[in-house]
């Protein structure tokens, strides 16, 4: 879900990860969900990982990434269009599984590589501008799959992956392992599966009684 300034609307946007169905968009002013017209242009499959509990959304449009070609698509909810935006030029050391993913840091569209080796995060200065994914920063991943999901004032990120020892959250300076305690630290006493995940919210004014 989004807030599309233009039109003063909170929209849901529903993707078909098979590009087997139209997309769909549920405006709550109309209360009624609407296929996107075909020429809005869509141009590739969709691949999002089942640990990303929303898309990222950025300067008005979502983002995730897409397959054949291989890139971050775009949809902005404003104009129901969407775009396409080459990923940073990545140098593969292994063929290895790898993980990847867009998300939101500061404001700003990030994409992370994960090989299981090391885990590696990019953050683009300049919206929908190739030149300007720069290498923020890499660490050793230790074979799990590493979701960031939120940048401190410091610019210090934070990081989660789910392990056997449940759903766990570290910040980019610490380390990944099972000798590290889990986060919350109040969580002791309860079995590891009852932390099953978390997700950033951002505060608004604006009121979600729209039309009253």
């Amino acid at each position: 879900m989004g807030y599309d300034s233009t039109s003063d609307d909170y929209k849901i946007l529903r993707i078909d990860g098979y590009d087997e169905a139209p997309d769909e968009i549920l405006a709550l002013k109309s209360a009624s969900w609407r296929k996107i017209d075909e020429t809005s242009g869509r141009m590739s499959v969709v691949t999002i990982s089942q640990m990303e509990l929303c898309l990222a959304f950025v300067d008005g449009a979502f983002h995730w990434l897409g397959v054949f070609p291989r890139s971050v698509v775009s949809f902005n909810i404003s104009n129901e269009m969407y775009g396409e935006i080459p990923l940073p030029v990545i140098e593969r050391t292994s063929y290895r599984m790898v993980e990847e993913g867009v998300s939101v840091l500061g404001g700003r569209l990030c994409f992370y590589h994960n090989d299981a080796i090391n885990f590696n995060l990019w953050v683009m200065k300049d919206y929908s501008v190739k030149e300007s994914w720069t290498k923020w920063f890499n660490l050793p991943s230790n074979g799990v799959d590493i979701i960031p999901i939120y940048m401190f004032p410091d610019d210090e990120v934070l990081l989660t992956y789910f392990g056997p020892e449940g759903t766990v959250y570290r910040t980019s300076n610490g380390s990944f392992g099972l000798s590290n305690k889990k986060w919350p630290l109040d969580c002791d006493d309860i079995q590891p599966i009852t932390i099953q995940d978390g997700f950033v919210y951002t505060e608004s004014l604006i009121s979600p009684k729209l039309g009253h």
